[in-house]
Formats: structure tokens, C-alpha cells, sequence
């Protein structure tokens, strides 16, 4: 399976096959202005099937960073901008996915790290947990009162 994949990809030289000039990213972008960009993004951003893919792949735990950075190699390649406003609005992507996330009350993650930071948990932080669960057990079970003897005439007697 993995063969048939990497049989699949492009052998070197073979971009120097078709037209110069003929894919996207090899014309003039369609928008120079930073100020362009982000005004395409922030309308981008607010279409409501956009903003529901988003926070579908935010509730995955996508990372709001490169979900961004994906958007903007996607246009890109596209012929929408250059690589280097695209860098430029990243940023303004990234708070706008924030604001669209906090709105709709879904939990995001900035940035692979802060993920990974997120998933490890400190085994110090483990051990005074699990001392302080069974200190209390301890002091739950030495408070409980001794269960009264029966009393009666159906209570066993002890020989």
C-alpha cells in the first residue's frame, strides 16, 4: 500500500513538464494588499459552512494555528495571495478562529505544543493526588461509626 503511494508521487522534473505559467501559484497573486487579505479571510471566515467545518475540526482537537496555516497554503496555491501576506494574516486567522470558537463555545488548541503539553500530566502532580484520595479514605473509614449490635429476638446471640 505505502509502494503504491510513493509510486504515485511526482518524479523530479516533472513541474518542468507542463506550460510555464500555467498553474496558479505561477501567476501574479489576484490580491497584494494585506489589507486585501484579510478583508478576503474575514469574509471567508464568516461564511456558515466555513465557520461549521472549522468548529467540526476544532472539536477534534485541530490545532487553531495550523488549521490556519493550511487555509492559507490552500489559497495560495490557489493564486489568491503571495506566500508572504499569507504569513502576514495568519495571525489575524488565528484570533478570528478564537472569537468564532469562544462564540459558539467550542474548546480549541493554539498550536501542536500546547496540545501535547495539555495531554502530559505531571507525575507529581499524580502521586499528591493519589496521597490525597487515600488520606481521605483513611479518615472517611476511621470516622464511620462501629455498626450497632442487634438487639432482639431475632438477632443471633454470640456463643
Amino acid at each position: 500500500m505505502v509502494k503504491d503511494k510513493l509510486l504515485m508521487a511526482p518524479i523530479p522534473g516533472m513541474s518542468l513538464t507542463t506550460e510555464p505559467g500555467s498553474r496558479p501559484w505561477e501567476q501574479p497573486p489576484q490580491l497584494n494588499k494585506l489589507s486585501e487579505v484579510v478583508e478576503y479571510y474575514s469574509d471567508k471566515m464568516t461564511d456558515p459552512q466555513v465557520v461549521d467545518s472549522m468548529l467540526d475540526a476544532l472539536r477534534n482537537d485541530v490545532p487553531v494555528y495550523e488549521l490556519a496555516a493550511s487555509i492559507t497554503k490552500y489559497e495560495t496555491m490557489n493564486g489568491i495571495h503571495s506566500v508572504d501576506t499569507g504569513i502576514l494574516a495568519t495571525p489575524v486567522i488565528v484570533e478570528l478562529m478564537i472569537a468564532l470558537a469562544d462564540l459558539n463555545d467550542v474548546g480549541y488548541v493554539i498550536t501542536k505544543e500546547d496540545k501535547q503539553q495539555m495531554s502530559k500530566v505531571d507525575e507529581n502532580i499524580v502521586k499528591k493526588a493519589l496521597k490525597e484520595v487515600t488520606t481521605a479514605e483513611k479518615e472517611r473509614i476511621s470516622e464511620e461509626p462501629a455498626a450497632p449490635e442487634p438487639k432482639g429476638l431475632m438477632a443471633k446471640g454470640v456463643k
